[in-house]
């Protein structure tokens, strides 16, 4: 059902997350020049090349949006699957108490409102969740190889599996001093050198890529500080961070609880109560990758390495479902321990009404977020649908500069008549733009107002939206003819 929602949800409207226009840009780009390094800026190239793949068969961002329809739904399917498996739990562990946690858990992480959204998205957060759990279900069964191949996938699709691989790392490290605490107990006939492949494999990806794009950057690893300069840049930080103790536990606390209380509302009180319990009967193997990615965005976010965006907190949803459902079985044996016998009806009763407020509280949330992004989606980004319809009425053959992505989808043009270098209102871009107009007798340019003065200048403004600001300088978009 929730399924069929983000489907209907996709095909109402335009994606609302900004970035999937980026990524989709970039896959564009792609389609035509596979070996240019430099498009993919700060972003790991797996979810480029998917897309560059499709590109060529015709597909859209609506493509990709489609897709993680289905990858969403993945992923609380496999938390099912992880947790109510009996060869990862205690042979004397209550099978029903199990497949209840396990079906809580699955159905908070369905209901999730941020992963909800994301599953309407051309983003990368519903892969990157799944391949999480996708580790988690590999390590506890030692498929070691299984893991090592969605490792080395995963960290070249989001920094969140740098940290799950250096987890695992960490987890392998435990498991050589105390054998069966990570993974389990051994399969028979199994080496301990088939561990080591599930980090030798991620770590021979991450520096391959790092080789690829050291010439390209001018050095190592070059992309990683870009990343922290883009976001200081955007948060109008200049110099070392200088911040109170109280911020610091504001920056600490971010992620773990505020935007957790965002995602979850109510029922994340539960989730205090569970935690134990889900350490001790899902072990580190399961702790270990959620717990490696909260750390890592929660690291990210107080050196000011990221935006502090919700989405970031997908990977994590299933923790605190876990955390939660296990909660409210901490609750029920609670009261069948002090109370005895009227105490087994009182806890069965008690997980039902928990389990059922839990879900109902976090669909009714689900649905809050949901109807607000029906809204902005009546209302947000009739400029940039304009400048598309614009695009549409160009000659079939004019060639469009364009380094804003939304307009390129929207205008649904082929991917190869537009050119994608950064534009900004200096002499070589218009040295650029001329280039081509010598070459093809008019081209296109279409951007922020603000990046033009120059290009008009040179050329002439043949369009901008109705209602925008009256000079270029002062924002909004705009479409500068250049001819020979």
């Amino acid at each position: 059902m929730l399924a069929v929602w983000r489907l209907a949800f996709v095909r109402a409207g335009l994606d609302l997350d900004t970035d999937a226009y980026g990524h989709h840009g970039i896959g564009r780009e792609l389609a035509m020049h596979p070996g240019d390094l430099r498009v993919h800026w700060v972003w790991l190239p797996l979810w480029h090349y998917l897309q560059a793949a499709m590109v060529p068969l015709g597909a859209t961002l609506d493509w990709v949006r489609n897709l993680n329809v289905f990858l969403a739904a993945l992923s609380p399917w496999l938390l099912f699957v992880i947790l109510r498996d009996p060869k990862t739990h205690a042979p004397t562990e209550d099978a029903g108490r199990r497949d209840a946690v396990a079906l809580v858990a699955a159905l908070l992480t369905a209901l999730s409102p941020i992963a909800m959204q994301m599953g309407t998205t051309g983003q990368t957060e519903p892969l990157d969740a799944l391949g999480v759990l996708l580790t988690i279900w590999a390590l506890q069964r030692r498929r070691f190889v299984v893991a090592a191949v969605v490792l080395g996938l995963g960290v070249m699709l989001r920094y969140e599996m740098w940290a799950v691989f250096l987890c695992t790392g960490l987890l392998i490290v435990i498991e050589l001093a105390r054998p069966g605490l990570a993974f389990g107990a051994r399969r028979e006939g199994w080496s301990k050198l088939w561990m080591f492949v599930a980090v030798l494999v991620p770590a021979l990806v991450i520096l391959g890529w790092a080789a690829l794009r050291a010439p390209v950057d001018n050095g190592w690893f070059k992309f990683l500080g870009w990343t922290q300069k883009f976001v200081h840049d955007a948060l109008g930080i200049k110099g070392p961070l200088d911040r109170s103790p109280v911020q610091v536990w504001k920056d600490l606390t971010y992620y773990p609880y505020d935007i957790a209380l965002l995602c979850f509302g109510l029922p994340l009180a539960l989730v205090p109560f569970g935690f134990y319990r889900t350490l001790r009967r899902e072990g580190l193997a399961f702790m270990g990758p959620l717990s490696a990615v909260l750390a890592f965005i929660t690291y990210a976010w107080l050196q000011r390495g990221s935006l502090g965006l919700t989405r970031h907190f997908v990977a994590v949803v299933p923790l605190y479902a876990t955390a939660a459902a296990h909660g409210m079985m901490v609750i029920a044996e609670f009261l069948e321990r002090r109370l005895h016998e009227p105490g087994r009806a009182l806890g069965i009763a008690a997980f039902v009404t928990l389990s059922m407020g839990s879900t109902l509280l976090t669909f009714d949330l689900m649905r809050d977020w949901m109807n607000d992004w029906s809204e902005k989606q009546r209302s947000i980004f009739t400029d940039r649908y304009a400048i598309a319809g614009y695009l549409k009425t160009l000659p079939p053959n004019a060639r469009i500069f364009c380094d804003e992505p939304s307009l390129e989808v929207f205008s649904g043009l082929s991917y190869k008549r537009f050119l994608r270098p950064y534009i900004g209102n200096d002499e070589a871009s218009v040295a650029r733009v001329k280039a081509v107009a010598v070459t093809d007798g008019e081209v296109y340019v279409a951007t922020w107002s603000s990046k033009l003065p120059k290009l008009v200048a040179a050329g002439a403004l043949v369009f901008r939206p109705p209602g925008s600001p009256p000079k270029l300088e002062d924002g909004g978009l705009a479409v500068v003819r250049l001819t020979r």
